[in-house]
Formats: C-alpha cells, structure tokens, sequence
C-alpha cells in the first residue's frame, strides 16, 4: 500500500471519527471521493480500513461502522518527512528548501521547520546562497542515519482545519439534517473556512 494513499485514509479516520464518534464505509467513500460507480476506489478503501484494524487504529463497532483509535496512530508528519529525508540524502550539494519540497511531497512550511532542526543536529548546512535561496549540503552524519531525525513535536499539518471542516460538512451531509438551523450555521462555518483559506492565498499570491 502507498504510503501517501494510508495517509489519506488517516486523515479522513482521525477526522471523521473526532471526538470518539463513530463512522461508517459511507461517510469514507464521501470523504475520499468515491462515487457510486467507482467500485474499485470502494474494495481499496475497506481493505484500507481492514489493514488499520490490523494495526489497531480502527475499531469496528458495526456493519462497516469504525471507531478511530488516535493513540495507535504513528506521528502525522512522519510520512512525509520520510520522503524528506531520502531527497536530502539523494540531493547534491546545494540544494533548497525548495528542491526538497519538489521531490518529497512535503510542504514548504514542513520542510523549512524541519530544515531546522536537521541544521542544529548537524545534519545539514548551510553553503551560501543563490540570490535569497539559502543552499545547504548534507553531512557525513546524513549519509550514516537511515532512520528519519524526526523533531522534538510533531510538525502541523498545514491544512489541518481545512481537512477537519471537509470531513465535518460529510458528517451533517450523511447522518446529520443540513434542514435544522443549527446544521445549517455549521455548514455555512465549514464553507467559511475552507474558503477563507484560499482566498487568503489567492491575495497573497
């Protein structure tokens, strides 16, 4: 299994199933946009649930009704900083924020606060600049770690409220009543968030 498509599956667990409650195949298929038709897409997602009950991060309490269990969960920003990390240790000398965050996956932000860390574990540094591009070289600390030097905390996931407000929108759509004035104040706050989100970056862009 991909490693980027069982990350997927766990942010839509984590939020569908926020605060202890429970949610079913349904409300997985909304969330990761598979439609009626797309039967394959549907078999990968129950097998996905299947290899999380394995592992202990989902619990069944029904007929294709899960419960997530958070703390069996691996850290959020290990998968991608995994990628991270074998584009350091692929990179020439003088490479960028940037180029990591083009061959990894990672986000930008991801990746310059994990450049920090990496510099002040002696993982990295730094060897001038191209124009405002900071450029760095890996150590011989680098070529010896296989393991990825995770950070102390967790990094945020950038895109975190976004990724919450879609999946709360698929609770009040498949088990709540969007009718009731309280639903509806919930979903006019969901679509502010994630539209806000990107009108922020269209004006900053």
């Amino acid at each position: 299994m991909k490693a980027e498509h069982i990350e997927q599956m766990r942010t839509a667990c984590r939020t569908l199933g926020k605060g202890g409650r429970s949610f079913t195949n349904a409300m997985l298929y909304e969330a990761l946009g598979a439609g009626r038709d797309d039967q394959k897409r549907r078999d990968r997602i129950r097998k996905r649930c299947n290899d999380l009950m394995k592992i202990g991060e989902l619990k069944r309490v029904g007929r294709g009704e899960y419960e997530y269990v958070a703390e069996a969960a691996p850290r959020r920003d290990a998968p991608l900083l995994n990628n991270a990390w074998r584009a350091v240790k692929a990179a020439k000398p003088g490479f960028s924020v940037n180029d990591i965050t083009k061959r990894s996956g990672a986000t930008h932000s991801h990746v310059c606060r994990w450049f920090r860390h990496l510099e002040s574990e002696g993982f990295i540094k730094r060897m001038g600049r191209d124009g405002n591009i900071i450029l760095y070289r890996a150590t011989k600390l680098t070529k010896e770690t296989s393991e990825t030097p995770l950070p102390p905390k967790e990094l945020r996931d950038p895109f975190a409220a976004e990724r919450e407000a879609v999946c709360e929108l698929v609770q009040i759509f498949m088990v709540g009543d969007p009718y009731q004035p309280g639903a509806q104040a919930k979903i006019l706050k969901h679509c502010r968030t994630i539209s806000g989100r990107f009108e922020k970056d269209q004006e900053e862009s």
